[in-house]
């Protein structure tokens, strides 16, 4: 957040960090431009008939939110935990007949 100082006497407004700069269209000022994601891919684990496995997901380097897609248009919401858990496979059961004709 940017913080900016205003003068008692003349009312102009100066940046609190470089109180020599004057801030000349305060509105302007303020603003923070954005930056694109520096995203960074979370490998995922395939389930197995023993374990579930987890999605992969995406984080961003700069300021930790979490991402379905590469792009870092898709933000993961809610229950982050309940939704990266893919259940474990069901066990094959032996000899079992399939479709058979």
């Amino acid at each position: 957040m940017k913080s900016y100082l205003e003068c008692q006497f003349c009312h102009k407004y100066f940046d609190a960090h470089q109180p020599d700069q004057e801030i000349t269209n305060l509105d302007e000022w303020r603003v923070i431009p954005k930056v694109p994601h520096n995203l960074e891919l979370i490998e995922g684990v395939a389930p197995t008939i023993t374990q579930e496995g987890l999605k992969p997901y995406y984080t961003c380097k700069e300021c930790n939110p979490i991402f379905e897609d590469a792009e870092g248009k898709i933000a993961i919401t809610g229950d982050f935990h309940k939704w990266r858990i893919i259940p474990q496979l069901e066990k094959p059961i032996e000899n079992q007949i399939i479709n058979q004709k």
